[in-house]
């Protein structure tokens, strides 16, 4: 039976940078900026396996979370780093997903009761992830890879891998559904299915994907 894998920002839930940055703005006492400015901040290194955030989101053995928010106050913002102004950073990133897709949880739901095995592959900080369990909708799924937990960050060949040993898997049988395209591809060059999809897309072109490669959807 096809195995689902789904990722998770953008595929089951939004994320509010606005709010983010609207609460960074006030408790940093900065200028407020907008979400996808706030994102580019935080994105604000080349990418690659020197950026602090790739490495941050490969766990806490390759950059701990006071080390990587230390780096954000004094590279991103020009600001004094403090332990009460990391652990401030620290709290509003989990409160980063906070929109819950009810259409695609519904989806996953829905292969679950038809029998198919369901996983998360997701590229995430420690902070994002705590924050997504708030919503109890990690319990559907057979088991979730985050990358902070695994080692390993989409897409490296090694966290398709990681997923499809340690599960007993055969990549044929697996199909992605991941909202980049470099996630997607990479999946497909271990021959598994894939399909990029992003909250707002054709859902009903999803399902039909989904119908088309074998798995029992309306």
């Amino acid at each position: 039976m096809r195995i689902a894998i789904f990722d998770n920002e953008g595929v089951l839930v939004r994320s509010d940078w606005d709010s983010v940055s609207n609460t960074i703005s006030k408790c940093l006492g900065v200028p407020y900026e907008s979400g996808n400015d706030l994102k580019r901040r935080f994105k604000l290194w080349k990418d690659g396996p020197d950026n602090p955030l790739d490495i941050y989101g490969r766990g806490p053995e390759h950059m701990t979370s006071d080390t990587f928010w230390d780096i954000v106050l004094r590279e991103a913002y020009q600001a004094q780093s403090t332990p009460e102004r990391i652990n401030m950073l620290s709290s509003v990133m989990r409160t980063l997903t906070s929109i819950v897709n009810e259409e695609s949880i519904g989806l996953v739901k829905e292969l679950k009761n038809a029998g198919h095995k369901v996983f998360m592959l997701s590229n995430a900080i420690p902070e994002i992830t705590q924050g997504n369990q708030r919503h109890g909708y990690y319990a559907l799924f057979d088991k979730c890879y985050i990358s902070w937990r695994i080692g390993h960050k989409k897409p490296t060949r090694e966290a398709y891998e990681t997923l499809l040993s340690s599960e007993g898997l055969d990549a044929v049988d697996c199909f992605l559904v991941d909202d980049t395209p470099k996630n997607v591809e990479a999946a497909r060059s271990l021959g598994m299915g894939g399909m990029v999809y992003t909250l707002g897309d054709d859902f009903a072109a999803l399902r039909n994907t989904l119908r088309d490669y074998g798995f029992l959807v309306r």
